[in-house]
């Protein structure tokens, strides 16, 4: 029997994200399809799906099984910095409240010149530079929870450094390389959702939601310092993981949470920082799924003495 599985290199749409893509296919045991331009809705003349049991329309199957090659430059909508200020139930010092600036702005290896980071252990540093939101994600969120006031959705509400309208965890790998204006950047991991997100959007579940939604933005590490303005262009360099869109990076941890096979594959992906294989490595000798509760839930009100003075 034919192995349905095939190598081409075309033109591919994702549905939700209209931006034309370079992409390869890579050889499965199963076969793949493609999804239809949708404003055509016509598929490629020399690409089709060979499993019968596919809509012709759409692709059922995760769209990490196809190689991202190549994703045209983008403009930075919205450059953010911000201030560490007292936040949440025990006035602890965040920095998640960001500000628009024209720039320019120094980056430096970890991060833009003036933009604090309230709580170091966590935030920050050389892996967690600079945060990358999408900006179109903010529609989603205004439809999924119309009862939190539209305003709070937009460009900044994350805590993020840049905004964008064309990348987002489905078009982004892990170790990507990107030109900011005269930096050099890498795509170091994607964003674990914490309790301030709580705090910021008035619901408790809000960290959860955005873990579960895997709308959770990425960080970048420094490769080159440089100077950044608002509207310069993200222009992708180099793509070394082609297989490791963001989007799968999400889902093993928090969806396919004991799949070891997908454990050890993170547990050897140089590229992650420390934290991120050693989670893996955790599960793989554990076989169990580490406790959110301490990252996902808001910390009650401490007493006088255990506040942060």
């Amino acid at each position: 029997m034919e192995n349905p599985g095939f190598k081409a290199d075309f033109q591919y749409i994702i549905p939700a994200h209209p931006v034309i893509l370079n992409v390869q296919r890579i050889m499965y045991h199963q076969a793949h399809c493609v999804i239809a331009n949708p404003r055509t809705q016509k598929v490629p003349n020399d690409i089709s799906c060979r499993n019968p049991s596919h809509s012709q329309w759409r692709c059922r199957w995760p769209f990490w099984k196809c190689r991202i090659m190549s994703i045209p430059p983008v403009t930075v909508s919205h450059l953010m910095i911000g201030r560490a200020l007292p936040f949440g139930p025990n006035g602890e010092p965040s920095a998640i409240a960001k500000h628009s600036v024209a720039g320019p702005l120094q980056l430096t290896v970890t991060g833009f010149v003036n933009d604090e980071q309230g709580d170091t252990s966590r935030h920050g540093g050389p892996d967690k530079a600079v945060h990358h939101y999408p900006a179109e994600h903010y529609a989603q969120w205004r439809l999924d929870l119309a009862a939190v006031p539209p305003e709070y959705f937009c460009s900044g509400a994350f805590g993020e450094n840049l905004s964008t309208f064309g990348l987002t965890e489905a078009s982004v790998c892990i170790g990507d390389i990107f030109r900011l204006g005269s930096a050099i950047i890498q795509v170091s991991q994607a964003r674990q959702p914490c309790w301030k997100l709580n705090v910021r959007f008035g619901r408790a579940d809000m960290a959860m939601l955005v873990q579960q939604s895997a709308r959770t933005g990425w960080y970048y590490r420094v490769l080159e310092t440089g100077e950044v303005t608002q509207g310069a262009a993200l222009q992708l360099l180099e793509r070394p993981h082609p297989e490791w869109p963001l989007a799968r990076l999400l889902h093993l941890p928090y969806t396919d949470t004991l799949n070891s096979s997908a454990l050890l594959a993170i547990a050897a992906l140089d590229i992650l920082p420390a934290s991120w294989k050693k989670l893996a490595q955790q599960r793989l000798e554990s076989g169990q799924v580490e406790d959110w509760s301490h990252r996902l839930n808001t910390p009650v009100v401490a007493s006088d003495g255990d506040k942060p003075g």
